[in-house]
C-alpha cells in the first residue's frame, strides 16, 4: 500500500513540476447583486419568481391579478478561471463557479452555495479542443443578453448539464462541435416529475450536433440535438429532436442577434414542453 502511495504522490508531483514550468493564471470573480421588482400580477416562475416564464391567464374574479413586492441577493456568484498551463503542446483550462440559488421554495427558505459551473478544456494548436464537466447546455450557449435572469424564455433554450464536447476549427473560420450530454440540475419532464431517471433508464445521452461560420463581425450557427428517454423502466422510448439556426453581428458596443428553435418537449432546456403518457 505504502509503496502505491509513494508512486501516486511521485506522478501528481512530476505532473505538477511539468505544469508549473509555465506561466499560470488563476482569475478570481464574482459579485453581490441584489434583485427588486414589482409584479402588476401573478407569473408562471421559477425559483423567488426571478425566472420568468408566462403571465397567468387574467380572470375578472382571480384573485392572483394584485401587486406584489420582491427583494433577494441570491443571484450572488464567485468563481475562478484558469488558463496558461500547457503540456507536451496541450493547453490546459478549467472552470469553477457557485452562487446561491438554491434552497429557496417559492419566496421563502434558506439560500445555499450551489454548484453552476465546473469544467476543464483540453486545447492543441491543430484546432482541436475537448470540453468536459458542468456548464451550459451547447443549445444554451447563444443566448440574448438580458438585464435579469430568464435568458429569453419561454422561448430560449437554457439549462446547465453535465456534457462532453468536442470542437474542430477548420479553415476559413469553419468549425464543427459534438457533444454527449447527461442531465442534473435541469432534468426532463415525466411522469414522475422532473428526474434524471428518464435517461438513466434510457442508456443513450442526449447529442448535441453544430457547424458554425465565423468571418469578420458575423458568426452564423445550425445544429441539431436528439434525446431519448424511457418514460418506465422497461418501458418504450421516446425520441425527441430539436434543431435550431443562429446569426450574430457584433462591432463595439453593438450587438445583433437572432436565433430560432423547433423542439419536441424540451423541458431538460426550460422550454415549455412536454409529452403525453398513455
Amino acid at each position: 500500500m505504502k509503496t502505491k502511495l509513494i508512486l501516486a504522490a511521485a506522478i501528481l508531483l512530476c505532473g505538477a513540476a511539468a505544469f508549473a514550468q509555465n506561466e499560470s493564471n488563476f482569475k478570481f470573480y464574482g459579485f453581490i447583486r441584489n434583485y427588486a421588482h414589482v409584479d402588476t400580477k401573478e407569473s408562471l416562475s421559477g425559483t423567488v419568481d426571478l425566472f420568468n416564464y408566462v403571465p397567468k391567464p387574467t380572470a375578472a374574479n382571480y384573485e392572483g391579478n394584485v401587486m406584489s413586492y420582491h427583494f433577494t441577493a441570491i443571484t450572488s456568484r464567485v468563481g475562478v478561471d484558469v488558463s496558461g498551463y500547457e503540456f507536451n503542446g496541450m493547453k490546459v483550462g478549467a472552470k469553477i463557479e457557485a452562487d446561491f440559488y438554491n434552497g429557496p421554495s417559492g419566496v421563502t427558505g434558506t439560500a445555499v452555495l450551489r454548484l453552476r459551473q465546473a469544467y476543464m478544456t483540453l486545447g492543441w494548436d491543430n484546432g482541436f479542443s475537448i470540453k468536459a464537466g458542468q456548464g451550459v447546455h451547447p443549445m444554451a450557449t447563444d443566448a440574448p443578453d438580458v438585464i435579469s435572469l430568464n435568458t429569453g424564455a419561454p422561448f430560449a433554450p437554457f439549462g446547465r448539464t453535465p456534457y462532453v464536447q468536442l470542437e474542430q476549427k477548420l479553415n476559413d473560420g469553419w468549425s464543427i462541435s459534438a457533444a454527449g450530454i447527461w442531465q442534473m440540475q435541469y432534468p426532463s419532464c415525466g411522469p414522475n416529475g422532473a428526474s434524471a431517471d428518464y435517461i438513466k433508464n434510457s442508456g443513450i445521452p442526449e447529442l448535441y450536433f453544430a457547424l458554425s461560420r465565423s468571418y469578420g463581425n458575423t458568426l452564423f450557427r445550425v445544429g441539431a440535438d436528439f434525446l431519448s428517454l424511457k418514460p418506465f423502466v422497461g418501458g418504450k422510448r421516446l425520441n425527441e429532436a430539436a434543431a435550431f439556426v443562429y446569426g450574430q453581428y457584433k462591432e463595439g458596443l453593438f450587438t445583433a442577434k437572432v436565433k430560432s428553435t423547433f423542439a419536441q418537449d424540451g423541458s431538460q432546456m426550460n422550454l415549455n414542453g412536454g409529452y403525453a403518457v398513455t
